[in-house]
């Protein structure tokens, strides 16, 4: 995916898509992450406003949304998930 600069990247968005619909909050990320990574909350929440603010201006949609203060990955990152540069452009 062109959001995710590295591995911790990635494993934020995978934390993103395990959850429900009510979201995780950045600490509950954090804590899941805590043994592999060493992430705290703050850290947390920069690299998701980070990878928003690239696929953003990518393809003017973010990758996550806050919903009282839970993070949650947005229907159209579900959607295309995987998917190539070109598939993407067809499904929009």
């Amino acid at each position: 995916m062109v959001v995710c600069r590295d591995e911790v990247d990635q494993a934020i968005l995978w934390e993103l898509s395990t959850a429900s619909n009510a979201g995780w909050s950045t600490t509950e990320i954090a804590e899941r992450l805590l043994p592999e990574y060493k992430l705290n909350r703050f850290q947390v929440i920069r690299r998701i406003k980070r990878m928003n603010k690239r696929l953003e201006a990518e393809m003017g949609r973010p990758v996550a949304e806050s919903r009282e203060h839970r993070w949650v990955m947005t229907r159209f990152v579900h959607r295309i998930c995987g998917a190539t540069k070109e598939g993407i452009q067809d499904m929009e």
